[in-house]
């Protein structure tokens, strides 16, 4: 069973980009008990940095806004974001915890799985992925 574990702290941080920009918000996870997901593996995201929790553009808000929701999902956002940040995750193996790179589509197929573990259902999770897979590429270009 897929599942998160783990505290983090997300405050708001600051506006960026004028009336069509995003909330930008700080995480930091913690250094006690990290912000953590199991499946067949263990991943953790970056122990810090900024987000947008998600880049949803501000049309699908409106139009579903139940399913893209930057509250719905904060935990699947968070890892998804990192990841692009980053171009992969934390992942516990033997010893200990260890950087590995993903693939973009690797990280996306995470986000799938992940909003499937905070309780999105099927339909959400496939079409945020359709939207992360048609837009992500401007984000992660350059890695």
């Amino acid at each position: 069973m897929d599942k998160f574990s783990g505290v983090y702290d997300c405050p708001f941080h600051h506006w960026q980009g004028g009336f069509f920009g995003k909330e930008i918000y700080e995480f930091t996870n913690s250094a006690l008990d990290p912000l953590t997901y199991s499946d067949d593996i263990m991943l953790r995201p970056d122990n810090h940095f900024m987000t947008d929790l998600g880049s949803v553009p501000k049309l699908l808000q409106a139009t579903a806004p139940i399913w893209f929701a930057k509250d719905r999902f904060p935990r699947s956002y968070i890892f998804h974001d990192s990841g692009y940040k980053h171009s992969g995750h934390w992942v516990a193996v033997k010893g200990g915890w260890h950087f590995v790179k993903m693939t973009r589509k690797q990280v996306d197929r995470y986000l799938r799985e992940m909003i499937l573990a905070e309780g999105g259902s099927r339909s959400a999770a496939n079409l945020v992925y359709a939207g992360v897979r048609a837009g992500g590429w401007a984000s992660w270009k350059g890695k």
